[in-house]
Protein backbone atom coordinates (compact mmCIF):
# COMPACT_ATOMS: atom_id res chain seq x y z
CA UNK A 1 0.00 0.00 0.00
CA UNK A 2 1.37 3.55 -0.79
CA UNK A 3 1.48 6.16 1.26
CA UNK A 4 0.58 10.10 0.67
CA UNK A 5 1.36 12.80 3.07
CA UNK A 6 -0.30 16.52 2.91
CA UNK A 7 0.05 19.39 5.23
CA UNK A 8 -2.21 21.27 7.02
CA UNK A 9 -3.93 21.22 10.22
CA UNK A 10 -7.22 20.17 10.98
CA UNK A 11 -9.21 22.05 13.50
CA UNK A 12 -12.47 21.40 15.51
CA UNK A 13 -15.01 23.96 15.32
CA UNK A 14 -13.08 25.02 12.47
CA UNK A 15 -11.87 28.66 12.77
CA UNK A 16 -10.00 26.46 10.75
CA UNK A 17 -19.16 24.60 -17.92
CA UNK A 18 -18.02 26.86 -20.49
CA UNK A 19 -16.74 26.14 -23.85
CA UNK A 20 -12.61 25.93 -23.97
CA UNK A 21 -9.72 26.26 -26.46
CA UNK A 22 -8.61 22.90 -27.77
CA UNK A 23 -4.96 24.38 -26.43
CA UNK A 24 -3.77 21.47 -23.43
CA UNK A 25 -0.56 22.57 -21.30
CA UNK A 26 1.16 19.65 -20.33
CA UNK A 27 4.51 21.50 -18.66
CA UNK A 28 5.55 23.50 -21.79
CA UNK A 29 7.73 25.94 -19.71
CA UNK A 30 11.19 26.03 -20.51
CA UNK A 31 12.03 26.64 -16.81
CA UNK A 32 14.38 24.17 -14.61
CA UNK A 33 11.64 22.53 -12.81
CA UNK A 34 13.31 19.13 -12.55
CA UNK A 35 12.63 19.78 -8.03
CA UNK A 36 9.25 20.51 -8.62
CA UNK A 37 9.18 17.68 -10.89
CA UNK A 38 6.22 16.43 -13.79
CA UNK A 39 2.59 18.64 -13.55
CA UNK A 40 -0.05 16.17 -12.75
CA UNK A 41 -2.55 15.61 -15.95
CA UNK A 42 -3.39 18.71 -18.31
CA UNK A 43 -4.84 22.29 -17.96
CA UNK A 44 -7.10 23.78 -20.94
CA UNK A 45 -7.33 27.68 -20.11
CA UNK A 46 -10.52 29.51 -21.79
CA UNK A 47 -9.35 31.57 -24.77
CA UNK A 48 -6.01 30.36 -23.96
CA UNK A 49 -5.35 33.34 -21.67
CA UNK A 50 -2.06 33.80 -19.70
CA UNK A 51 -3.79 33.86 -16.59
CA UNK A 52 -6.66 33.25 -14.40
CA UNK A 53 -7.96 35.03 -11.80
CA UNK A 54 -9.96 33.25 -9.33
CA UNK A 55 -11.82 34.63 -6.18
CA UNK A 56 -11.47 33.30 -3.22
CA UNK A 57 -13.08 33.34 0.56
CA UNK A 58 -12.26 32.49 3.81
CA UNK A 59 -13.20 28.64 5.28
CA UNK A 60 -12.31 29.51 9.22
CA UNK A 61 -8.50 30.19 8.42
CA UNK A 62 -8.09 27.78 4.92
CA UNK A 63 -8.42 29.57 1.60
CA UNK A 64 -10.88 28.47 -0.62
CA UNK A 65 -12.13 28.11 -4.46
CA UNK A 66 -15.38 27.60 -6.05
CA UNK A 67 -15.00 24.58 -8.61
CA UNK A 68 -17.36 22.39 -10.61
CA UNK A 69 -16.70 18.19 -11.09
CA UNK A 70 -19.14 16.00 -13.41
CA UNK A 71 -21.87 19.10 -13.84
CA UNK A 72 -21.33 19.47 -9.93
CA UNK A 73 -20.85 23.09 -7.62
CA UNK A 74 -18.56 22.37 -4.90
CA UNK A 75 -15.71 24.27 -3.27
CA UNK A 76 -12.37 23.10 -2.56
CA UNK A 77 -9.20 24.40 -0.19
CA UNK A 78 -5.93 25.51 -1.44
CA UNK A 79 -2.81 23.45 0.31
CA UNK A 80 0.63 23.52 -0.61
CA UNK A 81 2.18 21.85 2.76
CA UNK A 82 3.45 19.31 1.10
CA UNK A 83 3.63 19.10 -2.84
CA UNK A 84 1.49 16.55 -3.68
CA UNK A 85 0.05 16.01 -6.85
CA UNK A 86 -3.74 14.10 -6.16
CA UNK A 87 -6.78 16.16 -5.53
CA UNK A 88 -7.76 15.12 -1.98
CA UNK A 89 -11.43 14.78 -1.28
CA UNK A 90 -13.13 14.09 2.00
CA UNK A 91 -15.73 11.14 1.75
CA UNK A 92 -19.04 12.02 1.94
CA UNK A 93 -22.58 11.72 -0.01
CA UNK A 94 -21.78 15.57 -1.70
CA UNK A 95 -18.73 13.51 -2.98
CA UNK A 96 -20.47 10.37 -4.22
CA UNK A 97 -22.18 12.69 -6.27
CA UNK A 98 -19.11 13.38 -8.47
CA UNK A 99 -19.21 9.65 -9.81
CA UNK A 100 -15.31 8.66 -9.25
CA UNK A 101 -15.23 5.12 -9.59
CA UNK A 102 -12.96 4.10 -6.62
CA UNK A 103 -9.51 1.66 -7.79
CA UNK A 104 -7.18 1.45 -4.80
CA UNK A 105 -5.89 2.51 -1.06
CA UNK A 106 -3.49 4.46 0.00
CA UNK A 107 -2.59 5.55 3.38
CA UNK A 108 -2.50 9.67 3.94
CA UNK A 109 -0.33 10.44 6.71
CA UNK A 110 0.15 14.20 8.18
CA UNK A 111 0.62 16.49 10.99
CA UNK A 112 0.05 15.12 14.40
CA UNK A 113 1.08 13.49 17.17
CA UNK A 114 1.54 10.27 16.13
CA UNK A 115 3.60 10.19 12.95
CA UNK A 116 2.62 6.03 12.92
CA UNK A 117 -1.18 6.81 12.37
CA UNK A 118 -2.99 8.14 8.89
CA UNK A 119 -6.15 7.57 7.51
CA UNK A 120 -6.39 4.40 4.61
CA UNK A 121 -8.14 6.49 2.31
CA UNK A 122 -9.19 5.06 -1.56
CA UNK A 123 -7.88 6.50 -4.92
CA UNK A 124 -9.36 7.05 -8.24
CA UNK A 125 -7.21 8.20 -11.50
CA UNK A 126 -8.69 10.30 -14.87
CA UNK A 127 -10.65 12.85 -12.57
CA UNK A 128 -11.42 16.32 -14.35
CA UNK A 129 -12.49 19.85 -12.59
CA UNK A 130 -12.99 23.44 -13.26
CA UNK A 131 -12.23 26.28 -11.56
CA UNK A 132 -13.98 29.32 -13.95
CA UNK A 133 -12.42 29.47 -16.45
CA UNK A 134 -9.33 26.45 -16.04
CA UNK A 135 -10.10 23.04 -16.54
CA UNK A 136 -7.68 20.17 -15.42
CA UNK A 137 -7.65 17.15 -16.87
CA UNK A 138 -6.47 13.85 -16.01
CA UNK A 139 -5.92 14.39 -12.34
CA UNK A 140 -5.64 11.57 -9.98
CA UNK A 141 -7.73 11.61 -6.86
CA UNK A 142 -7.54 10.43 -3.21
CA UNK A 143 -11.07 9.81 -1.24
CA UNK A 144 -10.95 9.48 2.60
CA UNK A 145 -13.80 6.99 3.30
CA UNK A 146 -17.23 8.58 5.09
CA UNK A 147 -16.51 7.52 8.29
CA UNK A 148 -12.72 8.77 8.92
CA UNK A 149 -14.60 12.00 9.66
CA UNK A 150 -12.72 14.39 7.93
CA UNK A 151 -15.63 16.15 5.86
CA UNK A 152 -17.54 17.18 9.43
CA UNK A 153 -14.10 18.76 10.16
CA UNK A 154 -15.11 20.80 6.83
CA UNK A 155 -18.30 20.62 6.58
CA UNK A 156 -20.10 21.95 2.95
CA UNK A 157 -15.98 21.72 1.60
CA UNK A 158 -15.24 18.84 -1.10
CA UNK A 159 -11.80 18.96 -0.95
CA UNK A 160 -8.30 20.43 -1.68
CA UNK A 161 -6.13 21.22 -4.56
CA UNK A 162 -2.44 21.24 -4.54
CA UNK A 163 -0.40 20.66 -7.71
CA UNK A 164 -3.30 21.22 -10.13
CA UNK A 165 -2.01 25.05 -9.25
CA UNK A 166 1.16 24.84 -8.12
CA UNK A 167 2.72 22.68 -11.07
CA UNK A 168 1.05 23.99 -13.41
CA UNK A 169 1.47 27.81 -12.84
CA UNK A 170 3.16 30.59 -10.83
CA UNK A 171 0.11 30.81 -8.16
CA UNK A 172 -0.29 34.37 -7.11
CA UNK A 173 -2.34 35.25 -3.97
CA UNK A 174 -3.71 39.34 -3.36
CA UNK A 175 -5.23 38.95 0.12
CA UNK A 176 -6.58 43.18 -0.58
CA UNK A 177 -8.38 41.79 -3.16
CA UNK A 178 -9.16 38.14 -2.43
CA UNK A 179 -7.74 36.91 -5.09
CA UNK A 180 -5.74 33.89 -6.33
CA UNK A 181 -4.05 34.33 -9.93
CA UNK A 182 -2.67 30.96 -11.96
CA UNK A 183 -0.25 32.67 -14.19
CA UNK A 184 1.52 30.54 -16.99
CA UNK A 185 4.97 30.38 -16.04
CA UNK A 186 5.99 30.87 -19.47
CA UNK A 187 5.12 34.57 -19.86
CA UNK A 188 5.14 35.22 -15.79
CA UNK A 189 7.42 38.13 -14.59
CA UNK A 190 7.50 39.32 -11.14
CA UNK A 191 6.52 43.32 -11.49
CA UNK A 192 5.91 43.74 -7.73
CA UNK A 193 8.09 45.77 -5.01
CA UNK A 194 8.11 42.98 -2.74
CA UNK A 195 11.41 40.50 -1.67
CA UNK A 196 12.18 37.43 -3.46
CA UNK A 197 12.81 34.76 -0.84
CA UNK A 198 14.84 31.69 -2.07
CA UNK A 199 12.74 28.01 -1.58
CA UNK A 200 14.60 25.00 -0.89
CA UNK A 201 12.15 21.19 -1.00
CA UNK A 202 12.48 19.55 2.04
CA UNK A 203 12.87 15.27 1.84
CA UNK A 204 9.03 15.52 2.92
CA UNK A 205 7.54 17.13 -0.23
CA UNK A 206 7.25 20.37 1.18
CA UNK A 207 9.39 23.74 0.93
CA UNK A 208 11.05 25.51 3.39
CA UNK A 209 12.25 29.35 3.61
CA UNK A 210 15.05 31.19 5.34
CA UNK A 211 14.14 32.77 8.63
CA UNK A 212 15.63 34.26 11.90
CA UNK A 213 13.71 33.99 14.85
CA UNK A 214 14.30 35.47 18.72
CA UNK A 215 12.68 33.64 21.09
CA UNK A 216 12.02 35.65 24.33
CA UNK A 217 15.49 36.21 26.26
CA UNK A 218 17.08 33.84 23.67
CA UNK A 219 19.73 35.03 21.14
CA UNK A 220 18.59 35.07 17.31
CA UNK A 221 18.41 31.39 15.27
CA UNK A 222 18.58 31.39 11.71
CA UNK A 223 17.34 28.10 10.46
CA UNK A 224 14.37 27.42 7.78
CA UNK A 225 10.53 26.32 8.27
CA UNK A 226 8.10 25.23 5.71
CA UNK A 227 5.49 26.86 4.18
CA UNK A 228 2.05 25.77 4.56
CA UNK A 229 -0.89 27.92 3.42
CA UNK A 230 -3.39 24.95 5.53
CA UNK A 231 -1.29 25.97 8.56
CA UNK A 232 -4.01 27.65 10.81
CA UNK A 233 -1.16 29.20 13.27
CA UNK A 234 0.98 32.29 12.05
CA UNK A 235 4.00 29.39 12.93
CA UNK A 236 4.22 26.01 14.81
CA UNK A 237 7.51 25.44 16.32
CA UNK A 238 9.03 22.26 18.37
CA UNK A 239 11.04 22.69 21.79
CA UNK A 240 13.98 20.73 20.62
CA UNK A 241 17.43 21.29 22.70
CA UNK A 242 19.36 22.79 19.46
CA UNK A 243 16.59 25.88 19.58
CA UNK A 244 17.31 26.37 23.13
CA UNK A 245 13.96 27.05 23.38
CA UNK A 246 12.06 26.78 27.07
CA UNK A 247 9.56 25.07 27.47
CA UNK A 248 6.25 27.01 28.17
CA UNK A 249 4.92 28.18 31.47
CA UNK A 250 1.52 27.87 29.94
CA UNK A 251 -0.62 24.74 30.40
CA UNK A 252 -0.66 21.97 27.56
CA UNK A 253 -2.88 22.60 25.29
CA UNK A 254 -5.01 20.87 22.09
CA UNK A 255 -3.94 22.59 19.13
CA UNK A 256 -6.14 20.51 16.45
CA UNK A 257 -6.02 17.37 14.91
CA UNK A 258 -4.10 16.46 11.56
CA UNK A 259 -3.75 13.31 9.44
CA UNK A 260 -1.75 11.62 11.38
CA UNK A 261 -3.39 12.38 14.80
CA UNK A 262 -4.18 14.43 17.81
CA UNK A 263 -1.97 17.97 17.87
CA UNK A 264 -1.10 18.23 21.62
CA UNK A 265 1.44 21.88 22.72
CA UNK A 266 1.94 25.27 23.86
CA UNK A 267 0.68 28.50 22.89
CA UNK A 268 3.28 31.73 23.25
CA UNK A 269 4.89 34.39 21.29
CA UNK A 270 8.08 34.95 19.70
CA UNK A 271 9.56 38.55 20.51
CA UNK A 272 10.93 39.00 16.53
CA UNK A 273 10.46 37.02 13.40
CA UNK A 274 12.36 38.36 10.15
CA UNK A 275 11.58 36.97 6.40
CA UNK A 276 13.42 38.41 3.55
CA UNK A 277 13.59 42.14 4.34
CA UNK A 278 10.53 42.07 7.09
CA UNK A 279 10.71 41.58 10.75
CA UNK A 280 7.52 41.10 12.69
CA UNK A 281 7.51 41.26 16.61
CA UNK A 282 5.01 39.66 19.17
CA UNK A 283 4.10 36.74 16.84
CA UNK A 284 2.33 34.46 18.16
CA UNK A 285 3.70 30.97 17.89
CA UNK A 286 2.98 27.29 19.00
CA UNK A 287 5.32 24.96 20.44
CA UNK A 288 4.62 21.00 19.95
CA UNK A 289 7.29 18.53 21.65
CA UNK A 290 9.27 16.50 19.60
CA UNK A 291 12.49 14.16 20.15
CA UNK A 292 14.11 15.57 17.49
CA UNK A 293 11.94 17.81 15.22
CA UNK A 294 12.08 15.76 12.55
CA UNK A 295 8.18 16.29 11.87
CA UNK A 296 8.32 19.02 9.68
CA UNK A 297 4.47 19.20 8.85
CA UNK A 298 4.89 20.43 12.88
CA UNK A 299 7.45 23.49 11.91
CA UNK A 300 5.66 25.50 10.06
CA UNK A 301 4.63 29.07 8.98
CA UNK A 302 0.61 29.19 8.09
CA UNK A 303 -1.85 31.39 6.77
CA UNK A 304 -1.98 33.88 9.54
CA UNK A 305 0.91 35.23 9.01
CA UNK A 306 1.77 34.48 5.15
CA UNK A 307 -1.62 36.48 4.78
CA UNK A 308 0.06 39.25 5.79
CA UNK A 309 1.81 39.46 2.44
CA UNK A 310 0.42 39.45 -1.21
CA UNK A 311 2.56 36.10 -2.51
CA UNK A 312 3.54 34.90 -5.43
CA UNK A 313 4.54 31.32 -5.29
CA UNK A 314 7.24 30.66 -8.11
CA UNK A 315 7.93 27.02 -7.66
CA UNK A 316 9.84 26.38 -11.14
CA UNK A 317 12.22 29.17 -9.98
CA UNK A 318 11.65 27.87 -6.40
CA UNK A 319 11.15 31.86 -5.11
CA UNK A 320 8.36 32.94 -2.90
CA UNK A 321 7.81 37.12 -3.52
CA UNK A 322 6.54 38.53 -0.35
CA UNK A 323 4.68 42.20 -0.27
CA UNK A 324 3.05 43.34 2.77
CA UNK A 325 -0.29 44.55 2.70
CA UNK A 326 -2.70 45.92 4.65
CA UNK A 327 -3.00 43.22 6.86
CA UNK A 328 0.39 43.44 8.09
CA UNK A 329 0.22 44.96 11.29
CA UNK A 330 -3.30 43.19 12.00
CA UNK A 331 -3.36 42.04 15.90
CA UNK A 332 -3.17 38.12 15.65
CA UNK A 333 -6.34 36.38 16.99
CA UNK A 334 -6.23 33.83 19.45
Amino acid sequence: MNKVMIGGLVTVGVFLMASYCSRANAATTDVDDARLGPAPGTYIIKDDRDKVVLPFTFFGMNLMVDARMNGVDIKMLIDNGVMWDELLFYGSDQVDRLGMQLEGSVRVTGAGDDSSKGTESHTASNASISFDDVSFHGQSAVITPKDSGWAEYFPGVAGQVCGAFFKHFVVEFNFDKQIVILHKPETYHYQGHGSAVKMSRNEGGGYTIPIKIKPRNKAEINDRLSIDLGGINPVALVTIEKYGFDKSNSEKIYLGHGASGEITGYRDYLQTLTIGNYEMEEVLTVFTESDDGSNHTNTTIGLPLLMRFNLVFDYFHQTLYLQPNSHFNDPYET
